[in-house]
């Protein structure tokens, strides 16, 4: 957006902003832009406070320059205020509260917010795809009627799991859409998060019982980000409402600090000298007895206690020990915040 603001004040011809300007907004009706997202838009770009009277709907909702909600109720309209109708009663508008003179792309940047909103508010008569109705869902800023009526055109209407998988791993679920590189999908209560995963991958869920998805949204990365490929060990599959403190601790530790803390910058130069390094940390972690971690290993109880012999000799502790085991079990959870877990393969 201010890449584009920072364009249109260019006096390099009208007809090359204004085809900036109508690019824009297109794009935003393409994308599925929430209500206060094209208004948002609209204020940037004219840097003036929009106004929008959703008749419908019965709410008016108001943003300034900086895209922050302006309080009801509207104030009397000024001289010099912008306005134009949005359905065909006229009963619905939108407008721009500029005092003094209109700016030069004031009617342009009006009018093409309209027709966006015309877009959107006409989206929940017609019928919209799933992958639409799910970004909508899952957009913390659209408003509380908005994000109900397209669960409600999803048939997700009680309790919801959010899934985020990878981009490579695509859910088997009805309701799904791929939003940032990352799958999400939506399931309805009682369902788990494994039933839709056909290959072993990274899966990450969270519970929603109060229609906020938009925080189940991001619990869900959160999960899928301390999630462990197979491959290295566990757990794969996450939910966040099984993290505990594990998920206070990742909202407060960048994966940049995670990856720069001695434990794992020590478990990283050991993982490129014994790949089977991570799954045998994992293991030993969870205080499985020797012959359990060798099983779940897929190697003989001898073979992994030369590998523990070994990584005692490199770590200076033991990880079969009580406080060793503590002090692995905390080196992984850092090194799960780090993302390097998922970055090797």
């Amino acid at each position: 957006m201010k890449e584009l603001i920072g364009r249109v004040t260019v006096t390099d011809g009208e007809t090359a902003t204004a085809l900036r300007v109508i690019s824009h907004f297109d794009g935003l009706v393409d994308h599925g832009a929430s209500t206060a997202g094209i208004l948002r838009a609209a204020a940037a770009l004219a840097d003036a406070s929009v106004g929008l009277h959703d008749s419908a709907a019965g709410r008016t909702t108001r943003v300034d320059a900086a895209g922050r909600p302006l309080p009801e109720p509207t104030p009397e309209p000024g001289p010099s205020w912008t306005r134009i109708g949005i359905d065909r009663a006229q009963a619905s508008t939108v407008w721009l509260e500029r005092d003094g003179e209109p700016g030069p792309l004031d009617q342009l940047i009006l009018e093409r917010c309209a027709q966006a909103l015309r877009a959107r508010l006409r989206g929940f008569t017609e019928p919209l795809s799933v992958e639409k109705l799910v970004r909508i869902a899952c957009d913390g800023e659209v408003t509380d009627l908005e994000r109900s009526d397209a669960l409600s055109a999803l048939r997700m209407t009680g309790p919801v799991t959010v899934v985020t998988t990878p981009a490579l791993i695509v859910p088997a679920a009805r309701v799904r859409a791929l939003l940032v590189q990352t799958w999400v999908a939506f399931l309805p209560d009682g369902t788990q998060a494994a039933t839709v995963v056909r290959s072993p991958g990274r899966v990450g869920s969270a519970f929603v019982v109060d229609n906020d998805i938009p925080r189940g949204y991001q619990h869900a990365i959160r999960a899928l980000d301390l999630a462990v490929d197979p491959a290295l060990g566990g757990p794969s599959i996450v939910a966040f409402e099984d993290l505990g403190a594990l998920a206070m601790i990742a909202e407060a530790l960048t994966p940049q600090a995670a990856a720069a803390s001695a434990e794992v910058v020590a478990l990283e130069r050991l993982r490129t000298k014994r790949p089977w390094v991570p799954a045998t940390f994992y293991y030993l972690s969870t205080g499985l007895s020797l012959r359990q971690a060798a099983q779940a290993l897929h190697v003989h109880h001898s073979t992994l206690q030369d590998r523990i012999d070994w990584l005692e000799d490199v770590l200076g502790y033991s990880p079969r020990s009580l406080d060793g085991r503590l002090r692995a079990a905390a080196a992984w959870a850092v090194w799960r915040i780090s993302g390097q877990l998922h970055e090797q393969l």
